[in-house]
C-alpha cells in the first residue's frame, strides 16, 4: 500500500506492509507495519510513522510484539549515511530532527546518545552518550560523555568524559574531548 504527493516541487512517496490510515482534517497519515517515507535523497523506515502534510514532519517509532520485545525501530538514511534510533522526529522543511537512542557509525567511530538534536547544517548535538572505534553492540572500551557535538566529515567534540573498560571506568577522565571524523583519517584522541 503506498502513495506519493508533491510538496514544493519535491515528491514524497510513502507506503506501508500492513495499513495506511488518513486523517483528513489534521492533514495527518498513519503507516503501519513496514512503513517508508522518502523524500528527496532522504529515506525514513519503522514499523510505525505518521507524516504531518501542514509541517512536513515524519514521527517513526517502532511497535512491541507479542512478547513486549519493540522491534520495527526507526532507521534514518541520508546521503547513504544511516542512523538508528528507538523513535526519530524529522522535520523536511527545517531538515531538524530529535532522536532518542541514537546508535550510529561516523567514519571509524561507533556514537550511541540518549537524546539528539540533528541541525539542518547536518550537525548533531547530543546529551549522555557514549563513542568507541570498537564495533560490537557492547563494545569493549569507550568513553562515556555528558554532552556531544558530532560535526560530520570533521570531528565529535564532547565535554566532560570518562573512558570504560567494558563497564569498569578508568583513570582517564577528559575535561573535554576532540575525536577525529574524517574520512580516509586514523582513529584515536587528538591532543
Amino acid at each position: 500500500i503506498g502513495g506519493q504527493l508533491l510538496v514544493r516541487h519535491s515528491l514524497i512517496r510513502y507506503s506501508a506492509r500492513d495499513s495506511i490510515r488518513y486523517d483528513l482534517q489534521q492533514q495527518i497519515v498513519f503507516l503501519f507495519g513496514a512503513a517508508r517515507v522518502v523524500y528527496g535523497d532522504i529515506e525514513l523506515t519503522a514499523d510505525r510513522i505518521e507524516y504531518r502534510f501542514k509541517q512536513e514532519e515524519a514521527r517513526a517509532f517502532g511497535a512491541p510484539d507479542s512478547t513486549g520485545a519493540v522491534g520495527g525501530k526507526p532507521v534514518f538514511i541520508e546521503s547513504g549515511h544511516r542512523i538508528e534510533a528507538d523513535s526519530i522526529r524529522y522535520n523536511f522543511r527545517s531538515k531538524k530532527g530529535l532522536i532518542k537512542e541514537v546508535r550510529t557509525s561516523e567514519q571509524e567511530s561507533y556514537v550511541q546518545a540518549r537524546v539528539s538534536k540533528r541541525h539542518a547544517n547536518g550537525e548533531v548535538h547530543s546529551k549522555g552518550g557514549t563513542f568507541t572505534t570498537c564495533d560490537r553492540p557492547h563494545p569493549h572500551y569507550y568513553f562515556r560523555a555528558s554532552r556531544m557535538m558530532v560535526i560530520p566529515d570533521d570531528k565529535i567534540v564532547s565535554g566532560a568524559a570518562v573512558m570504560k573498560i567494558g563497564p569498569v571506568p578508568t583513570p582517564l577522565v577528559l575535561p573535554f574531548g576532540f575525536f577525529p571524523n574524517k574520512k580516509n583519517g586514523s582513529a584515536g584522541i587528538l591532543f
